[in-house]
């Protein structure tokens, strides 16, 4: 098992591009903040791509971490869904 800020620096080293990133730390870690922050200064995403992080719903996530800005989010109970899109691409 690779710890997640060792993958994603070797991913991003690699110029490695994804269509769909799923995060989902531990309900409440602050861990998945810190995962969205790094993510927010690779780029991993292709041009159309998205980051989905899942939340519990009283765990507000920021709107941008990095080149990541939110835009949208799904609620379903207890758990939160937010999409996250890179600034940094056209299109």
């Amino acid at each position: 098992m690779v710890d997640a800020f060792r993958a994603l620096g070797s991913l991003d080293k690699k110029a490695a591009k994804f269509d769909i990133v799923y995060i989902g730390a531990p309900y409440d870690s602050p861990k998945l903040e810190d995962v969205l922050a790094k993510l927010g200064e690779a780029s991993l995403l292709r041009e159309s791509g998205f980051i989905i992080a899942e939340h519990r719903k009283q765990h507000k996530l920021q709107e941008v971490y990095g080149s990541l800005k939110a835009v949208r989010e799904t609620k379903y109970g207890e758990t939160v869904l937010t999409f996250y899109e890179s600034s940094n691409l056209s299109g």
